[in-house]
């Protein structure tokens, strides 16, 4: 039973870990679309910091 359990616990960090990097995508496809262009690693920080909601805003994480 404990094997299963570490085995689903590791599937939901792997999970977690993927979601965050498909979190952080849309959100550079996001203003690369409002922009037209890429954003500098400043502008990213600032879009990102101006999320107003916790949970979205850590998921996105640092830019790549």
């Amino acid at each position: 039973m404990s094997w299963l359990q570490a085995k689903v616990a590791a599937q939901a960090r792997a999970l977690d870990v993927l979601h965050s990097r498909v979190v952080n995508q849309r959100f550079q496809l996001r203003t690369l679309n409002e922009l037209g262009r890429g954003l500098t690693r400043e502008e990213f920080l600032k879009a990102r910091d101006a999320i107003e909601n916790d949970q979205a805003r850590k998921r996105i994480g640092d830019p790549e």
